[in-house]
């Protein structure tokens, strides 16, 4: 029975042995304390989520009679819940009871505080209601839902807002591989907890990975990628009537059947009969494959979003004896902006490893990744520069990003990166 004399009751429950995949998922979270709010009768006003990269949930459902809040740890299948609720026509015991049932706990604790204890409140202001107040009240209160993805490095989180519809989940050999409608991005390909790209902005990484090097190789034909099993690096490539064979060795097939399905823009590269790809790790292939390539694009997460990790050197010293006479390899290093140790420490290991070549690296911005600063580290024998090529292939082909004028400055750095270069 609810406590009249009271404004309101506050339970803070703790649901122990909770299904890992209920608490696991944003879209299912919400769909339980939206249902549990519901069976207790509540009217919803709002609906905010987050999930955080690579585990756990928080969420609150605002409801005109307050709110329940609840924070989920899927890696001790624990879940933390707040319900709180004004006068009595909502008992929050129903849709505790009910949260209960819908995250399959197999133990619950709770205490339930009386909250405004009327005995120690003074009598009610009479607060004289204007005409602005009185519009201000909906006879049925709006229902908005906020939900976000969070991704987190260290000492950075980017959170974008989706739809509230997983489009697809599914934890594959390797990865967990995601896909989300987002109103800013578009649809949004996530890989164990970090942004891949997003329909929006995936041109910027990939036409930037591409063209500054084909179009700095005299006669580039047959190119190896390693990574890229989404297609966008093979799309970009394919673009340039030179090429005569790609190869693309992707250790995930499931990522490339995914993108074949929710991102149309990237399936026609698949098709095309100048591709074959390999399916299998890329240190395993480099290593048992005595072909040379005039281009080698390693297509990977930035190393900020995949712990922080310096790149392995010993696999760029297998790709060496890869890259032909006047071959080029683009590698993404990190970021600058972020963590400088391992950016600088990428970049001299590079140029420990190709003595013999130029290194250099050049830049590009995609607000959809982790620092908005993209960095590629580019091996090359000489500089070349073909001004009458690059025009040719721009005015012939629809590109987002890539152009004459882009292609020169993304080599041009702000202070602070010559400064950790020194």
């Amino acid at each position: 029975m609810p406590n009249i004399n009271s404004l309101g009751r506050h339970l803070i429950a703790e649901l122990y042995g909770c299904n890992v995949q209920k608490i696991k998922e944003v879209v299912l979270v919400k769909q339980a304390m939206e249902q549990a709010a519901l069976k207790a009768n509540a009217t919803i006003v709002n609906l905010t989520f987050h999930h955080f990269a690579p585990f756990g949930v928080s969420g609150v459902v605002v409801i005109q009679e307050s709110h329940l809040a609840i924070h989920t740890w899927p890696e001790y299948q624990y879940a933390s819940v707040d319900i709180y609720t004004c006068g009595d026509s909502v008992d929050p015991w129903v849709a505790l009871s009910a949260l209960e049932k819908l995250l399959e706990s197999e133990k619950i604790s709770c205490v339930e505080l009386s909250r405004g204890q009327l005995s120690q409140l003074p009598e009610p202001l009479r607060i004289p209601q204007t005409e602005t107040d009185t519009a201000a009240i909906p006879l049925h209160p709006s229902f908005t839902k906020d939900l976000w993805f969070t991704e987190r490095a260290q000492h950075l989180a980017l959170s974008v807002r989706h739809s509230g519809d997983l489009l697809y989940s599914e934890q594959s050999r390797f990865q967990k591989i995601e896909v989300y409608q987002t109103p800013i991005f578009g649809k949004m390909l996530v890989l164990e907890g970090s942004i891949a790209f997003t329909q929006k902005d995936e041109n910027t990484y990939h036409e930037m990975l591409v063209h500054v090097p084909m179009l700095s190789h005299p006669n580039p034909v047959n190119i190896l990628v390693i990574g890229g099993g989404d297609g966008g690096a093979i799309r970009e490539l394919l673009k340039h009537k030179e090429v005569k064979k790609v190869t693309l060795v992707e250790l995930d097939e499931k990522v490339t059947a995914v993108c074949k399905e929710f991102f149309p823009s990237l399936r026609a590269a698949f098709e095309d009969p100048r591709l074959e790809i390999i399916y299998q790790e890329g240190k395993y292939f480099v290593e048992n494959n005595n072909e040379q390539y005039d281009i080698i694009l390693i297509d990977a997460h930035d190393p900020v979003q995949s712990g922080e990790q310096p790149i392995n050197p010993e696999f760029y010293k297998s790709l060496k004896k890869k890259i032909s006479q006047e071959g080029i390899l683009v590698t993404p290093i990190g970021s600058p902006a972020v963590n400088q140790a391992i950016f600088r420490q990428n970049f001299y290991m590079l140029k420990d490893t190709f003595q013999n070549k130029r290194v250099n690296h050049y830049l590009a911005f995609m607000p959809s990744h982790l620092t908005g600063m993209l960095s590629f580290a580019i091996v090359e024998s000489k500089f070349f520069k073909d001004v009458k090529r690059q025009k040719e292939f721009i005015e012939n082909n629809v590109l987002n990003y890539y152009n004459h004028t882009i292609h020169n400055s993304a080599f041009h750095h702000p202070n602070f990166i010559k400064k950790i270069l020194e």
